[in-house]
């Protein structure tokens, strides 16, 4: 796919006075400026994190009187459920507050309801079940910011709900007894960014129980739901990373059985830990990941870890059937002249589609939604690209649709079948007004022009030191140019090159870069990340390309 080179403008002015505070170089405070860090205070409380940056809790609208209902239900010993989402921010959401509340010895349980079955949030049928254990204060994680009805219905029960959410609102809230929503219009709360588990992390502090073990749940749940990792997240992902491992036997478990056996960052979490925490809830019940994450010996973790990640082999294999079926689809169409994609079809699996809209975003670069359907009714999810808000544009569709939610780049829906094709109408013709030609070239930002003799093993600790990366705080990209000395095909349409600027030559790899090498090119332009790659005690610089020109 093209790709449309941004480089980043240099501010000398304010490189300096970066690289003199923080004592780096100027490349990399050139690279916090990319970030958006333009003054000397954003620049240290971003160079060195610490948990004492975090912002109290009780700034949060709804929070005081959280807690105040909580505490009553826990002096009076009144029955508490959480209520979560069966995704992986959901999951890691439920135990990190029904863990808290335990401590603080609440008679609590927790609920999440079945994707297939229940479908997503708060449902009339758990809320009667809930009543009918005794239950009589409900706790929402990560959901039940547009469950207008079921609220009601709860207090119709003599249920009372309190509402911990991080999605988008609509125009009208439901009457729960509290509600904690960054996202409030009259919410004064610095960081809107947090994910669900970061709220109920919040929570937890709020109501005097500030154990550290809860980080690596909050890391897991913010890094699987994609947050952006700057602010507060940043800090609670990092600090939650150094403690991984350390205490959860469930997480250790769950990491010897999909092979993992290196350092658990970011990229370890996104592609092997979360996928397995979220394939059990997207194609059965999400109890054993719920359980994994509560286990207490590593034997009862191990059996759990098996069935974890034999759901995820399974989760593959149908997404991979889904992928193929969706591209056969697309082939049909005049792709070239679609701003947005959406298919439907009666073979799929409504767990999995979230995850192959997000290939076909890759692929295609547009916004994506797939709809399954089952007994003339649609489930859809779908997933966008940087100038387009989906769940907006689904919310200029709501008089046609059951039920939507979700954020600018990923967002869910329930359709009657006869009401896909306007749909379909609707929402082109409001990509047509939104988007340009433009829009639908893939781009790839580029901090700065460094030339390689200028990498060095401690430039790359600078780089290592703006870590964790993710969304909202991208790795790092460069551009050299260079000359090709020699180059190697390897397995899987990877290629690996040497490349010199004269000075030094450095290895770089370009995964499925195969396809787009040519040999007889001398000269180049390479768009890449460093990085270091250690090697039977050796270390060696090498460089991870994104793009590569004349």
């Amino acid at each position: 796919m093209q790709k449309k080179w941004n480089v980043f403008p240099e501010n000398k002015e304010l490189q300096k006075k970066l690289a003199n505070r923080l004592n780096i170089s100027l490349i990399t405070a050139q690279v916090l400026i990319n970030r958006s860090i333009t003054s000397l205070e954003q620049a240290h409380f971003f160079y060195t994190p610490q948990l004492s940056h975090l912002y109290d809790p009780f700034l949060l609208k709804g929070m005081v009187l959280a807690v105040q209902r909580i505490k009553k239900a826990i002096q009076e010993k009144e029955k508490i459920v959480v209520y979560g989402d069966y995704d992986a921010d959901g999951i890691t959401s439920t135990v990190l507050l029904f863990s808290a509340l335990s401590k603080l010895n609440a008679k609590v349980c927790w609920y999440i309801p079945n994707r297939l079955s229940e479908g997503y949030g708060l449902n009339k049928q758990a809320i009667k079940k809930i009543k009918e254990e005794g239950i009589s204060l409900i706790i929402t994680v990560d959901c039940g910011i547009s469950a207008l009805e079921e609220v009601r219905y709860a207090k119709e029960l003599g249920i009372e709900v309190i509402i911990t959410d991080h999605h988008r609102l609509s125009d009208e809230l439901p009457s729960a007894f509290a509600i904690i929503d960054p996202l409030q219009e009259d919410c004064s709360y610095p960081d809107k960014d947090l994910a669900g588990v970061g709220l109920a992390y919040k929570l937890a502090c709020a109501l005097g129980n500030k154990n550290e073990e809860f980080l690596d749940l909050v890391a897991l749940g913010t890094i699987a739901d994609i947050a952006p990792l700057v602010g507060e997240n940043r800090i609670l992902v990092k600090e939650g990373l150094r403690r991984i491992t350390k205490n959860r036997v469930g997480l250790i478990a769950l990491a010897k059985a999909s092979g993992l056996n290196k350092e658990i960052n970011v990229a370890s979490i996104g592609y092997i830990l979360a996928p397995r925490i979220n394939a059990i809830g997207r194609l059965s019940s999400p109890k054993s990941a719920v359980q994994i994450l509560l286990a207490s010996s590593f034997e009862e973790a191990e059996s759990i870890a098996k069935v974890l990640n034999d759901e995820n082999v399974n989760r593959q294999r149908i997404e991979n059937e889904i992928l193929i079926q969706a591209i056969e689809k697309i082939s049909a169409l005049d792709i070239v002249n679609k701003k947005i994609i959406i298919l439907s079809d009666e073979r799929w699996h409504p767990g999995v589609i979230g995850i192959v809209a997000s290939r076909l975003v890759e692929k295609y670069y547009r916004p994506v939604i797939l709809i399954a359907i089952k007994k003339g009714k649609g489930k859809g999810s779908g997933r966008s690209i940087k100038n387009f808000h989906l769940f907006n544009a689904l919310m200029q569709c709501k008089d046609i649709l059951d039920k939507c939610g979700g954020h600018k780049y990923a967002a869910g829906l329930n359709i009657q079948v006869e009401k896909i094709e306007e749909f379909e109408q609707r929402m082109e013709q409001i990509v047509d007004d939104l988007l340009s030609e433009q829009d639908l070239i893939l781009q790839l930002n580029i901090d700065a022009r460094v030339p390689i003799s200028q990498l060095s093993f401690k430039f790359l600790d600078e780089l290592a030191n703006l870590s964790p990366f993710g969304s909202g705080n991208p790795k790092p990209v460069f551009f050299s140019e260079v000359k090709l000395k020699s180059f190697q095909r390897l397995k899987n349409n990877h290629l690996k090159i040497w490349v010199t600027d004269d000075k030094i030559t450095y290895p770089a790899l370009w995964f499925n870069g195969g396809e787009k090498f040519s040999p007889s090119l001398s000269k180049l332009q390479i768009a890449y990340s460093p990085s270091i790659n250690a090697w039977h005690g050796k270390k060696e610089i090498q460089l991870i390309v994104k793009d590569m020109k004349l």
